[in-house]
């Protein structure tokens, strides 16, 4: 099934949970163990549940459809909804006395001492619809056709490509190549704010009320059947991306030689002026990435390893380690225990705040190109340990739920405070997952 995972908005929330969301669509896309058997119509049913500590909560139901359209043509559809709610950090830092903050929209709202600057007011949800055609030419080519189409209250999305798919050496490899386009349309809520900016007590910072942005992705993929029961497969990933790249919902607090927010220099743009700036990024950014993975089957259970190496010209990187393994139980029940570990590298441009006198002159200019506060642009790692089990219910039917515990753990940032340190992430996840072949 060559269904992949919908482009990334800007909302904060998609960042958050986008490593199981992106699990729960994978499961859904993997067919089960008596998949090969089928001919004619497959389908997964099945919904996410996701909570962080103090942060977002995400259930995302969604269903992957696949029908046989004659010989070995296949028409494959996936749809999905996000229903988000909960607390969204905004980007600024930590103070020891009350913060007063106001929204796009003009909402003013407070954050208490101590607290992580964050707006409880997040809600949001959004439909996806993709399909895929996949046309068998000859005995080693298939053509694909991809669309795709995702909207929600400030984010649409359309996209459309294809790819070719060739097989030789007895069918034992493959070689397959794949192009994707997407228009991508942001509305946020107050319109978008105009780069640093400051944050203003009584009005909107807005210059425009929507924007947008382009991606191009490549994938080119290889796969070589090594023994009976033993796969490698390996893909490179080129992601490019233009326009408007910055979260119109993200700040930056401007902060005194002690730590603490200033509006000294702001003021002096606006007497109305928050000690807070909207934050901007570049307007262009090329993603790349390396991923392999081996597949071994045993006599009775299935190993899958793999390992992603991604980098981009905004100075990430990453890399991406995992674990999985299919413990058969008995002839109808298997186990499915999973370890995830990720690590990443900061963007050049991520700053944990804005100094008056460094980063701000005294007339409430920002002396950068390019500033952002949002955690998944820092130094972090991650950990995610999973646990599943699934039951074969009949010969065509299988039922699976698996438990996730996700953690991150954000590096010491040297140029705040202590008590201005980022909180370590923590978050559960539950998936749910039944499959059928008619």
């Amino acid at each position: 099934m060559m269904i992949k995972n919908n482009p990334k908005s800007n909302r904060n929330s998609k960042h958050i949970a986008s490593s199981l969301t992106t699990a729960a669509l994978a499961l859904l896309q993997a067919p089960c163990s008596h998949a090969a058997e089928a001919t004619g119509f497959q389908s997964d049913a099945g919904v996410l549940f996701y909570t962080e500590s103090d942060g977002i909560q995400l259930v995302k139901p969604a269903i992957r459809m696949s029908r046989s359209m004659g010989g070995d043509d296949r028409l494959n559809l996936l749809m999905s909804t996000d229903i988000m709610t909960g607390a969204t950090p905004t980007g600024a830092v930590k103070q020891q006395s009350v913060q007063t903050f106001t929204s796009p929209t003009g909402k003013s709202y407070q954050i208490g001492a101590g607290e992580r600057p964050e707006d409880d007011s997040f809600r949001d949800i959004r439909a996806s619809l993709r399909a895929n055609y996949l046309k068998v030419l000859d005995t080693n080519n298939s053509l694909l056709i991809n669309g795709y189409v995702s909207a929600e209250l400030d984010y649409f999305v359309l996209g459309f490509g294809g790819g070719i798919l060739h097989y030789f050496n007895n069918k034992n490899t493959s070689l397959n190549f794949e192009v994707n386009a997407y228009s991508e349309h942001i509305i946020p809520q107050g319109d978008i704010p105009q780069a640093f900016a400051p944050m203003l007590s009584d009005e909107q910072n807005a210059f425009n009320n929507q924007d947008r942005k382009t991606v191009l992705d490549f994938d080119l993929g290889f796969s070589q059947v090594l023994t009976r029961k033993s796969l490698l497969k390996f893909n490179l990933n080129f992601n490019d991306s233009t326009g408007y790249l910055t979260n119109p919902y993200k700040v930056l607090s401007v902060l005194d030689s002690d730590g603490n927010v200033t509006d000294a220099g702001l003021i002096n743009l606006d007497p109305n002026a928050l000690p807070y700036v909207f934050e901007a990024r570049p307007d262009e950014r090329l993603r790349k990435s390396a991923f392999v993975s081996f597949v071994q089957k045993f006599s009775q259970d299935v190993l899958h390893l793999s390992y992603r190496y991604y980098w981009d010209d905004w100075d990430v990187s990453s890399n991406t380690y995992d674990i999985r393994y299919r413990y058969k139980m008995d002839d109808k029940q298997f186990l499915l225990p999973h370890i995830r570990y990720y690590q990443q590298n900061a963007a050049e441009f991520y700053r944990p705040s804005l100094r008056q006198g460094v980063d701000v002159d005294a007339g409430g200019n920002v002396l950068l190109d390019a500033a952002s506060a949002d955690y998944r642009l820092s130094d972090f790692d991650g950990l995610v340990l999973g646990f599943g089990y699934g039951v074969q219910v009949t010969s065509q039917d299988e039922f699976v739920i698996r438990v996730e515990y996700l953690t991150e753990v954000f590096d010491t940032q040297s140029s705040v405070r202590a008590d201005q340190q980022l909180d370590d992430l923590s978050a559960l996840s539950i998936q749910v997952r039944y499959s059928s072949n008619w």
